[in-house]
């Protein structure tokens, strides 16, 4: 038997698998995929340009296992929670489908899909700044939530327009929010808020963002020129008249005229 032979045979054949087994690891373990997706997203970004669409943003690279979250929202008609936010006795009355709630300085309106409106002809008076002064006065008041954060300040005149944002697990939760328009002589508040009740038991990986810029192109109106400000996963729910829901993982798109959300299981408009 020539044994040089049959050595360089084994070697071969040893080549051979390795070579198998490392292709079979970057196909089951998706080593191959991101160089695939990294290319996607070059093209993706090339096509946008070409259409007039600036990315001034950075591009988040995550893609998560995300459930869907159930949502619902608040019974603030209920006695304990009036009383709490208003200052005193309150009167009440019903106009439609409203609860219109009144002391001789506040009004407190609750509609049928859980916003909440509240006015107060008492001015604030902060010995600290805007935002943790408003923190404080919801505090006070019963209104504030776990979550809720200051994503804006924006001052008009002598008026403060601030907007409050929700966080869950560290995704935004849209559309959930308290805006505060605070004023010399009085302050108003809406709160559009969102309670969540648990997440689902699936999880489902997302689809890198990629996928939902490219289906951003087609829902641009005008000559598709835009420039998008900023890229974030999180959370998507559609109020319509439900009481409850799921809200869907989402990649929010905002630029600087609008807010776009694309389902992020699909990358499809979600309206």
């Amino acid at each position: 038997m020539d044994w040089n032979k049959a050595k360089n045979i084994l070697i071969i054949t040893f080549i051979i698998i390795d070579v198998l087994l490392l292709c079979s690891i970057f196909i089951n373990y998706g080593i191959i995929e991101p160089f695939k997706e990294s290319k996607e997203e070059e093209e993706t970004l090339k096509i946008l340009k070409e259409a007039g669409i600036k990315v001034e943003a950075d591009i988040p690279q995550e893609t998560p296992s995300m459930a869907l979250l159930r949502v619902e929202f608040y019974d603030y008609n209920s006695k304990n929670l009036v009383g709490r936010i208003l200052s005193g006795g309150y009167s009440e009355e019903i106009s439609g489908e409203e609860h219109i709630y009144r002391t001789l300085t506040e009004v407190l309106t609750v509609a049928p899909n859980g916003d909440l409106y509240y006015k107060s002809m008492v001015p604030l008076i902060f010995n600290v700044s805007i935002e943790e002064g408003l923190l404080n006065f919801l505090t006070s008041k019963g209104m504030a939530e776990p979550g809720m954060y200051i994503e804006d300040v924006i001052k008009q005149d002598d008026t403060y327009i601030v907007k409050i944002a929700h966080q869950i697990d560290g995704y935004f939760l849209d559309i959930s929010y308290i805006q505060a328009k605070i004023g010399p002589h009085n302050i108003e508040i809406i709160k559009h808020w969102l309670k969540p009740a648990g997440y689902l038991p699936q999880k489902k990986k997302v689809v890198p963002v990629y996928k939902a810029l490219f289906n951003f192109m087609s829902s641009v109106s005008g000559d598709g020129w835009a420039a998008i400000k900023d890229i974030k996963l999180g959370y998507y729910f559609r109020w319509d008249e439900a009481a409850s829901g799921e809200a869907v993982p989402a990649w929010r798109i905002t630029t600087e005229d609008d807010v776009y959300y694309f389902n992020a299981y699909t990358g499809e408009l979600e309206r």
